[in-house]
């Protein structure tokens, strides 16, 4: 998607800028608020679990950082238009939303996920998205700094499945981001705001304890995966580098993994094979049945 502006980031400088992040108590989120911290940004972070977010405030205040932590459930529209208003409320300004909050659900075949569980995947890692885009897009408007950012956080599962780990709902789930994040970022263009859609492979993270933690229906949502699953994975610290750069070159996909590109590649295949076989097809189907009305 071509950029005809200039981002407000393309200095690289996010001193005295404020950023809200979702899920920063761990994973991605906590990575890319230590980062940001690092780069004395201001921060307003959030996570549903009000513990893991006091502590997560707690070590950053430690390193000078200015934090305020806020709990909210990504999944409650109305909940999180009241926490952007408390945002705004304290930090006066927001210019940078990072909507990473998610859950995983692997390694089950889908005719046997529960209808709460299927609603839940959505609730969380859709709408609490589109939640915090509906949520935060007026504040990033309306900050006196001609300009902000969004990113979102999919998956490299977004972008192709894995068949034997069962990840189907998972992976619809990470693919609606995708399509949500590129239209809004065509939407806020006009208003010098960018939007970025992360897809990042395996990263160190806790998102397996949490989601089961987290999950409605109680136990483990991810199961079945390979035994070498946590090796060579990337920090959170790295992939928060990443990300960054990519809000800094206003890049519409920020990938961590690129050698993830013939995986992506072989799997869009299965869809052009499928233009292949009905250009053919077509050709020997009537277009109506012998004897029809017109």
């Amino acid at each position: 998607m071509a950029r005809t502006r200039k981002s407000l980031f393309a200095d690289g400088d996010f001193a005295g800028r404020v950023a809200f992040i979702t899920g920063a108590a761990s994973g991605i989120g906590n990575g890319l608020a230590r980062v940001l911290a690092g780069r004395g940004a201001r921060l307003a972070i959030a996570d549903v679990r009000e513990d893991a977010i006091e502590y997560a405030a707690h070590e950053l205040r430690q390193t000078g950082a200015e934090v305020e932590p806020f709990v909210v459930d990504v999944a409650d529209r109305s909940a999180m238009t009241a926490c952007a208003a408390s945002v705004a409320e304290r930090f006066g300004a927001v210019h940078l939303v990072i909507n990473n909050a998610g859950i995983a659900q692997v390694g089950t075949p889908m005719d046997q996920i529960d209808e709460q569980t299927y609603r839940w995947m959505f609730d969380v890692n859709v709408h609490g998205v589109t939640n915090g885009m509906t949520a935060f897009a007026p504040l990033l408007r309306s900050n006196g700094a001609g300009g902000g950012h969004i990113v979102n956080v999919s998956s490299i599962a977004g972008l192709f499945l894995v068949p034997q780990w069962h990840i189907g709902l998972y992976s619809a789930t990470k693919m609606a981001v995708i399509p949500l994040s590129l239209g809004m970022r065509l939407a806020l263009s006009p208003s010098n705001i960018g939007v970025s859609v992360v897809c990042p492979g395996r990263i160190w993270s806790e998102l397996r304890n949490n989601s089961a933690a987290l999950s409605p229906g109680g136990g483990a949502l991810v199961s079945n995966l390979p035994d070498d699953i946590d090796e060579n994975v990337m920090t959170a610290a790295h992939a928060a580098e990443i990300i960054l750069h990519g809000v800094v070159n206003d890049r519409a996909f920020i990938l961590t993994h690129p050698e993830h590109a013939k995986d992506v590649a072989d799997y869009h295949k299965l869809v052009t094979d499928e233009f292949e076989y009905w250009t053919s097809a077509l050709s020997d189907i009537p277009e109506e049945a012998e004897g029809a009305q017109s």
